[in-house]
């Protein structure tokens, strides 16, 4: 799935100053950026201080999705967009701080699978799959990322995939090794480098038509790289909770 972030950029929901401020305070009140933890599930609708930006979330994929015709099974609602794969995911959100509230350019959801339920990679590429996805298998999905700045739409790309190896590291069975899938375009593909973003991919079929309109392929996603970066034990220590916010400023670490 490609998304022209020129186009992209413009259909960035605005978060008005008064919810900015629920992420942009304490430690991230001089940051440029932050990435909120919105919650696994339903979870993401339990903590009525971020109920609003929940629904800036959704709107940011029915934006993005809507404009580039990506929509495929999905529901949308006054511009949001969900789909069944919502309540067994965990959500994040990327804000730019603007001089006045903040604009939302970024998202991401792990997909957990469960009860023998297959993720949409499965479901998308059969004969990529002899044998099902394992329960406890993850698939990232919904990655967007709309900064017109490449470094820094590299840094949001590199801390979601952060965020959601901590995750899997802080939720899998002890002495389990969870495998992460993803369904992406050739150029995500090339992007997705250790040098780059920590990552790495191993393609799994060629490019193939997906029921949201384009050619993707499909890759299991190796994070381990990000381990050796950050350490394990500061990943398996990382804030994943509800309203956790992760912070930088735009030409230096925080």
């Amino acid at each position: 799935m490609r998304i022209d972030r020129e186009i992209a950029y413009k259909l960035a929901p605005i978060v008005e100053e008064n919810e900015a401020k629920k992420v942009f305070f304490g430690d991230a009140n001089d940051a440029d950026y932050a990435l909120l933890s919105l919650g696994h599930g339903d979870e993401r609708y339990e903590n009525e201080r971020y109920q609003s930006l929940v629904d800036t979330y959704h709107l940011l994929r029915g934006n993005i999705y809507g404009a580039h015709g990506y929509l495929g099974h999905s529901e949308v609602i006054d511009g949001r967009e969900y789909d069944e794969d919502d309540a067994r995911s965990s959500h994040y959100l990327v804000l730019k701080r603007q001089l006045v509230g903040a604009l939302a350019i970024g998202s991401m959801r792990i997909i957990e699978k469960k009860d023998g339920n297959p993720l949409p990679v499965e479901q998308y590429f059969k004969t990529a799959f002899p044998e099902p996805a394992q329960d406890g298998a993850y698939e990232a999905s919904r990655l967007i990322s709309v900064e017109t700045d490449m470094r820094q739409q590299l840094r949001i790309t590199s801390e979601l995939f952060r965020i959601g190896w901590a995750r899997l590291l802080q939720t899998k069975p002890e002495g389990t090794e969870s495998t992460v899938y993803g369904v992406i375009g050739e150029d995500l593909e090339a992007a997705l480098t250790p040098s780059r973003l920590g990552v790495r991919t191993i393609r799994l079929a060629d490019p193939a038509p997906v029921p949201y309109g384009t050619d993707d392929l499909p890759v299991r996603i190796d994070g381990t790289v990000l381990e050796e970066i950050h350490g394990v034990e500061a990943l398996r220590t990382e804030n994943v909770a509800v309203g956790a916010v992760r912070s930088w400023v735009k030409r230096s670490d925080k």
